[in-house]
């Protein structure tokens, strides 16, 4: 039995086969393996079956398989072994979640000692250990002895690079555990991390079981603040991903009950539900009795101003200004004939909705009829940013005629890029400046009152960032950091905001400090938070590829933003035009099929180029920019050079309109070459199997349907421009220099970029 065949089928049917299939499916395997003699498979398939259980709440089927894996664990002669210990806790896990909490102790207990005896402490089977046994004193109600063992966890998890689910969900147990300490900074401490849970799940896209635990955790953070509204969004989305996983079992019972507390205490719905259920109700009925021949030129809906149009509204907000009501959008035509009249009506329509009511102080310029430009005019006003938002939040109920809608869908499509640009990298400008530089001035100067104005700024300055990151108009002041928690990129931000900004300043910090604007004093709090935010900034520039720094110095990159080409994006447009010249290479055979794999091209590529230097990068760029513009194709001109070993007849009529190069240059050229050889033949003789999935290596393994690395390197270095050469040659030397492998950092690049998290993993993968 292929036992990793296996599991990747059983992983696949989550989400697309029911509970039922997949548990059958299990049990088959099981059956399977026990029948043929395979004990480790079956010790593989019980480990599957008893979580399957837990997972499902299916108690006497789940004790039972834990019983089954015991006995097997004594017929394998695994105890004492790490194997033994960690088939032990995954019985412990499932005694606890079946409620027996003394026996899942003893288990937890008896891991630890073996993990100790085998195991070094920094190793990730400690991780997993110190989780699943917090989850234990959860339900035992210990919740210090928890959070203790969590924060171990994280500590681990956090080392290993590649283990982004086991930080995710360690980030999830700790924030659910610090959340029943009840006090206000274990509650803040608890968000910080469920955001960061999110936010890791979430730009994995949502996929991983373990992210409806993070929802439903942010779900009991907001109860825990009666913020009742955002608690039943995050229950909801729990419920629907426990049942995508798991059913409806009793866990999902628990998060309902949940769901329907939050929905009790909101007494309330949000304003827009409101006006939408208003409109189709009375509005509707209103236009097609009066205006029937102008109903599908009338666009309706509710946008602009208030926090009801952004689904901000709370229960405060229904202090003012919280009628029932919408807008009519109208052409200028339409509007100079019906506009009066249909204001009229309108109003006549909302009078019995609001008699009596003293808290209509600004709805008259908000709702009711009006002529799109005009609207549009007024509402866009001086340009601030918040306008903008304004613009584009609400909803469009009804718009036949889409005129109304044509201007919300331009406006959506956000600023320019060179506007962009300009406004990041603004931000990151005064982010620096009064986070990152004069806070930590004013401190020194004992100036708190300044110090305090600072992070203030700073803070806002930090939402100004996320926001244009996620290329989202940000509200008006008030509602930034409602916003924040829906944005996809940075949500974490908002947690980290709220500790700055409660945090005093920390005076003592300072005592006997001498400010240095080249050292950071970490050991105030203010500033370890400020740099978290510059870090996980610099990192999302990264991702962007926006810049190819890693200093969290924001200051240090706003030029590099403003001028609008990083590193990265030189690479991109780079394999971009080759991938265009690329297309326009004609073979006599006819066209091959790797002229349609755009996705191995552009890895291919991209693994060579990542390697480069800047320097580099802009001159080979401007290489192909100018050949380009002239109508020469280096690609092809790199193909026709490699002929001369693979096809030289063909060669020899092609060699006349080839650029010549100078004997000295070859003779340069082939230096470099049988440095690249070497590297590449080291490399082969210790990762044969990544080196087996590339070219052949030497010229004299060419033929008709194979080019080697050293021929196809060859025909590369031949289009390469003089400058191009220099500096290429130069790059080669250095890392020769400096003892590096340049085949090995090119296929490491090769391998991250087809997702695995090096090229010693990749070789294991392919090895199996």
């Amino acid at each position: 039995m292929d036992i990793q065949k296996v599991l990747a089928e059983y992983d696949g049917m989550f989400g697309k086969a029911s509970l039922s299939q997949i548990e059958e499916f299990l049990f088959g395997k099981l059956q399977e393996a026990a029948s043929e003699g395979e004990d480790g498979a079956l010790f593989t398939l019980l480990n599957e079956m008893i979580g399957f259980c837990r997972d499902t709440t299916q108690k006497e089927k789940g004790l039972k398989y834990c019983d089954t894996l015991q006995g097997l664990l004594v017929k394998m002669n695994l105890q004492g072994r790490v194997e033994w210990a960690t088939a032990l806790l995954n019985i412990a896990n499932a005694y606890w979640a079946f409620g027996l909490f003394e026996e899942s102790l003893t288990l937890y207990k008896q891991v630890y000692d073996n993990y100790v005896q085998n195991v070094p402490e920094s190793d990730f089977s400690f991780a997993s250990l110190f989780n699943n046994w917090s989850l234990l004193y959860q339900e035992m109600g210990d919740y210090e002895r928890a959070a203790e063992l969590l924060r171990k966890a994280l500590v681990i998890v956090n080392t290993y690079e590649e283990a982004v689910i086991p930080q995710a969900t360690t980030r999830t147990n700790l924030g659910s555990t610090l959340l029943k300490n009840g006090t206000p900074k274990a509650r803040r401490e608890a968000r910080r991390y469920i955001q960061e849970a999110l936010a890791i799940f979430e730009a994995g896209g949502g996929v991983d079981f373990h992210y409806n635990a993070a929802l439903v955790a942010m779900g009991d953070a907001y109860l825990e603040e009666q913020d009742y509204e955002n608690a039943a969004e995050f229950y909801k989305r729990g419920l629907k991903e426990l049942e995508k996983h798991v059913g409806r079992n009793e866990n999902y019972n628990r998060v309902l009950e949940k769901y329907r507390f939050a929905q009790g205490k909101l007494g309330w719905k949000p304003n827009l539900e409101r006006c939408r259920e208003f409109y189709q109700q009375q509005g509707r009925e209103m236009i097609h009795e009066h205006f029937p021949e102008y109903e599908k030129r009338i666009a309706v809906g509710l946008v602009g101003e208030g926090s009801d149009c952004f689904g901000f509204d709370d229960k405060i907000s229904g202090d003012h200004d919280y009628e029932p009501g919408f807008c009519m959008w109208l052409t200028g035509e339409d509007y100079a004939t019906i506009g009066e009249k249909l204001q009229e009506e309108y109003e006549k329509l909302i009078g019995t909705q609001q008699q009596g009511s003293q808290q209509n102080t600004f709805l008259g310029n908000r709702r009711g009829v009006f002529e799109i430009e005009d609207f549009y005019k007024r509402l866009l006003g001086d340009g601030e940013e918040y306008r903008y938002a304004q613009a584009v939040n609400g909803a469009v109920f009804r718009d036949d005629l889409g005129e109304f809608t044509a201007v919300r869908k331009k406006l959506s499509e956000y600023y320019p890029e060179k506007v962009w640009r300009e406004r990041l990298a603004g931000a990151l400008h005064d982010f620096a400046q009064y986070g990152q530089s004069n806070y930590a001035r004013m401190m020194a100067r004992k100036d708190y009152v300044t110090a305090s104005l600072c992070i203030s700024k700073a803070a806002e300055c930090a939402m100004d960032m996320v926001y244009l990151l996620n290329k989202t108009y940000a509200p008006y002041y008030k509602w930034k950091k409602k916003g924040l928690e829906r944005l996809q990129i940075l949500p974490e931000i908002s947690g980290w905001l709220e500790e700055l900004v409660l945090l005093p300043c920390q005076k003592e910090a300072w005592e006997g400090y001498v400010y240095s604007a080249a050292h950071i004093n970490d050991k105030d709090a203010c500033i370890v938070i400020i740099e978290k935010i510059a870090e996980a900034v610099v990192k999302e520039l990264s991702k962007q590829k926006l810049i190819s720094g890693v200093n969290p110095f924001l200051e240090l990159y706003v030029q590099e933003i403003k001028e609008g080409m990083s590193v990265m994006e030189m690479i991109d447009k780079i394999v971009a035009l080759e991938w265009k010249q690329f297309d326009k290479v004609q073979n006599r055979g006819g066209r091959a099929f790797c002229q349609d794999d755009w996705n191995t091209f552009s890895i291919m590529r991209k693994s060579q180029y990542l390697t480069w230097n800047e320097e580099l990068l802009s001159s080979y760029y401007r290489d192909l920019a100018e050949a380009d513009s002239r109508g020469w194709n280096l690609i092809m001109e790199k193909y026709a050079r490699m002929m001369k070993s693979t096809a030289p007849e063909e060669y020899a009529e092609l060699e006349k309109d080839l650029p010549v190069r100078s004997e000295e240059r070859i003779l340069i050229q082939e230096e470099i070459i049988k440095i690249q050889v070497a590297w590449m033949e080291e490399f082969a003789e210790k990762y044969p199997m990544m080196a087996g999935n590339a070219r052949s290596i030497h010229t004299y393994e060419d033929n008709a349907f194979n080019t080697s690395y050293e021929t196809y390197l060859r025909g590369e270095l031949g289009t390469y421009g003089e400058e191009t050469f220099v500096l290429y040659g130069r790059f080669v030397a250095g890392l020769l220099q400096e003892g590096k492998n340049l085949a090995y950092e090119t296929m490491s690049n090769t391998a991250k970029l087809y997702g695995y998290d090096s090229v010693e993993a990749a070789e294991e993968k392919l090895e199996k």
